[in-house]
């Protein structure tokens, strides 16, 4: 349900459980006047003193009901509060992040999952948001952290959050007792950080690769790129080395304990995300150079590929005709690629890269980043939130729910709980059927 303040004497929009089917409701949109709903005859009557007619009783009396109604609703909803929408066998449950504030500001980052039901996010503020379950009336704790949004997934370790602004200033927070320490790069930090043999290392858009000390913020080395490091490392325990793309084309595998570059491969165009680490082996997509973001028309010229973790040598790469920002999904069987501007999603083999199919959808698409070989989940950009089941070779769509709002993130999956995130600082879960159910 989208939840907008709509005017000063206005209430917004409100959802209505009709009986019978549940899944059908009414939205509508009132005022807190109550002589605004009452036709022309019936404000005539009380302009001239007129009494009305008993029809003419009851409808002031049910219009006045339902104004109380909608505006005691409105204020449950400043509050916080939950509303939920049941369909067959699951719900959804929608509320709001500080409120009923709509400013960018309020904006979450990057969910990143802590556990259980778990997860924390940053926000256009600067602060981290702490949820420690998705029940009704929980609330999150909130760390003051930057003056600047944080963008970035949370990495957590000891019970420490490491995390980068847009400003380029990279933070260790404890949470019982505040900032640790601060490191400043460059530019801007999208990516999220990772623990490597007892260092932290982030990337950073200044071109960069910092490896800092976790308990002080010493900056133990770093390795410079010819281009803007968008995304995360990945780490590779078992060689301590570390893979990471930028923006100048090369994939680099570095030995996490010196800094020193053990192997590079050069696809030749932007690696705009991180790539995918399944069953070692790296995924990643790659974008043109000279592609123009507003020409949807224009065809990129990046590729797919396929790289083996443990000889760092290339598997295979195929064309990748559209345009992606967004990293590949994998499954075991399945790569998911998410395009930039039409929103559509296609699924490949894992194994060869091969185009298979196209999921069915008529909205434009978030990137595709829950679900498995049976069964995926994305939502559109409308707020639209689909799953596709798996018939042989065939992928069937069903529509969860309709949130009613926008988004740009991708749906998260943690448990049997789908996690969105709006555009306007909302927070809505979806409650799976589990097996057993209905």
């Amino acid at each position: 349900m989208r939840k907008k303040l709509l005017g000063y004497n206005e209430v917004s929009f409100v959802l209505f459980h009709m009986p019978g089917d549940c899944r059908h409701c009414v939205l509508f949109r009132t005022n807190s006047r109550v002589s605004q709903n009452l036709d022309d005859e019936q404000k005539q009557t009380f302009r001239t003193g007129f009494l009305p007619t008993m029809p003419q009783k009851a409808t002031i009396i049910i219009t006045a009901l339902l104004g109380v109604a909608c505006v005691a609703m409105y204020f449950v909803m400043q509050q916080g509060g939950e509303q939920q929408l049941h369909t067959p066998h699951s719900k959804l449950h929608t509320f709001t992040v500080l409120h009923l504030d709509t400013s960018p500001k309020r904006e979450l980052g990057a969910l990143t999952p802590l556990g259980g039901n778990s997860f924390i996010a940053g926000n256009g503020r600067g602060e981290l948001l702490v949820f420690s379950d998705l029940q009704p009336d929980v609330k999150p704790q909130i760390y003051s952290v930057s003056k600047y949004p944080i963008v970035a997934p949370v990495l957590v370790k000891d019970n420490v959050y490491f995390v980068g602004d847009t400003n380029g200033r990279f933070f260790a927070f404890d949470p019982a007792t505040g900032e640790k320490w601060s490191y400043k790069t460059g530019n801007q930090i999208t990516g999220s950080a990772m623990w490597c043999d007892g260092m932290v290392i982030v990337g950073s858009h200044d071109c960069s690769l910092y490896a800092l000390d976790p308990e002080t913020g010493e900056l133990k080395y770093s390795v410079d790129c010819d281009g803007q490091i968008n995304g995360s490392p990945l780490f590779l325990e078992s060689q301590h080395a570390l893979v990471f793309g930028s923006c100048d084309g090369l994939l680099r595998k570095i030995d996490v304990r010196t800094g020193e570059i053990i192997a590079e491969i050069d696809f030749e165009y932007y690696i705009p995300e991180t790539p995918a680490l399944f069953d070692s082996v790296i995924y990643l997509l790659t974008k043109d150079f000279n592609e123009s973001p507003e020409d949807e028309s224009s065809e990129n010229q990046g590729v797919l590929a396929a790289v083996d973790a443990d000889s760092f040598e290339v598997l295979w790469r195929i064309p990748a005709k559209d345009k992606y920002f967004s990293s590949p999904y994998a499954t075991h069987e399945f790569l998911f690629l998410t395009t930039d501007f039409k929103g559509k999603i296609t699924v490949h083999s894992r194994k060869d890269g091969q185009y298979l199919t196209t999921l069915d959808t008529e909205e434009k698409m978030t990137t595709l980043q829950a679900g498995d070989d049976s069964r995926v989940f994305a939502v559109s950009r409308t707020g639209k939130l689909y799953a596709w089941q798996r018939m042989n070779d065939h992928w069937n769509r069903t529509q969860l729910a309709d949130l009613q709002t926008d988004c740009k993130r991708g749906c998260l999956l943690i448990g049997s709980k789908l996690i969105v995130a709006d555009d306007n600082g909302g927070l809505f879960y979806y409650t799976l059927e589990t097996r057993g159910e209905g």
